[in-house]
C-alpha cells in the first residue's frame, strides 16, 4: 500500500490498535475514513480520521484520562458526547520507531452510530462519511463487524434517499456520485474549499463506480429508476418538492 509523502504504510493499523487497547474494553470498534484513507490530500501532516464506536462513553475517555492521553473531566466530555454525538479528539499515537502518529477521532457510542446511519438520523454528519471509503481496522468480534458493516451498507443506500432531489434529468453512475459528493458538502457547517467535490471523485472513483453502479442497478430493479443500455438513468418519479425540504 503506497502511503502520503512522510507517512509508513501501516500507520492507521498500528494507531488504530493503540486506540483501542488505550480505550480500554468499552471501544467496539474503529473505523478508517477521510483524506489519508482516499488519499484525497498529499499534506503529509494531515492527521488519521478515525471513527472509534463505544459501549459507552465515560468508560473510554476515563481510559484515556488514566493513560495520559486526555486532560479534560472524563464526565463532562461523556455529557457532551451524549448530548452531541461525535465528539471530536485528537489522541497521539506512537510512530512505531518513527515520529508519533497524529489522529482525529470522532467518538460515538454505537447505539448512536447505527441510528446516524439509519432512517432515524437526526443529521447528516455520520452519514455523509460513512457513505464514501471506510475500513473497519478493530472489531471487537464478528458480531460488531457484521453490525458496522451493515451500517455502511445503509449508509450507501441511503445516499440516493438524500441526493434524488437534486439529479439532473438524465445521469449516469459519475453524475450520480458528483452529485452525492456537493449535497453533502453543502450541509456541512465547515465550509469546503471549490473543487473539494470533484477532487474526492477523482480520487474515489476506482471505489465509487462499482459500488453505486451495483445501487443504481438495484434501484433501476426496484423500479426507482429506468436505464438505458448504455447506463443513462433516470428518475422513475419526479422528485417532490416535499423532499427538497
Amino acid at each position: 500500500m503506497t502511503g502520503l509523502p512522510g507517512s509508513k504504510p501501516r500507520d492507521e493499523r498500528s494507531s488504530s490498535r493503540f486506540i483501542a487497547e488505550a480505550g480500554g474494553p468499552s471501544v467496539l470498534a474503529v473505523a478508517f475514513f477521510g483524506s489519508r484513507k482516499t488519499k484525497a490530500s498529499l499534506d503529509a501532516t494531515s492527521a488519521y480520521d478515525f471513527f472509534v464506536l463505544t459501549r459507552s462513553c465515560h468508560p473510554f475517555y476515563e481510559s484515556l484520562r488514566v493513560r495520559g492521553l486526555m486532560h479534560r473531566s472524563p464526565a463532562l466530555v461523556a455529557v457532551l458526547n451524549h448530548l452531541l454525538p461525535p465528539t471530536q479528539i485528537a489522541i497521539t499515537a506512537p510512530g512505531g520507531g518513527g515520529p508519533p502518529v497524529r489522529t482525529k477521532c470522532a467518538v460515538i457510542p454505537m447505539a448512536d452510530f447505527l441510528r446516524a446511519t439509519s432512517e432515524r438520523r437526526k443529521d447528516h454528519f455520520v452519514l455523509g462519511r460513512f457513505c464514501q471509503p471506510v475500513e473497519i481496522l478493530y472489531a471487537a468480534g464478528d458480531e460488531v463487524r457484521t453490525q458496522v458493516l451493515g451500517a455502511i451498507v445503509s449508509a450507501h443506500r441511503l445516499t440516493y434517499r438524500w441526493v434524488r432531489p437534486w439529479l439532473p434529468t438524465e445521469f449516469e453512475v459519475e453524475g450520480d456520485c458528483r452529485t452525492a459528493l456537493r449535497v453533502s458538502f453543502a450541509g456541512e457547517i465547515r465550509p469546503e474549499p471549490e473543487g473539494r467535490a470533484d477532487a474526492l471523485w477523482k480520487a474515489q472513483e476506482s471505489y465509487h463506480r462499482p459500488v453505486y453502479g451495483a445501487l443504481l442497478a438495484e434501484l433501476a430493479q426496484q423500479g426507482e429508476l429506468t436505464a438505458s443500455a448504455s447506463g443513462v438513468y433516470r428518475l422513475a418519479r419526479p422528485a417532490s418538492a416535499w423532499e427538497r425540504l
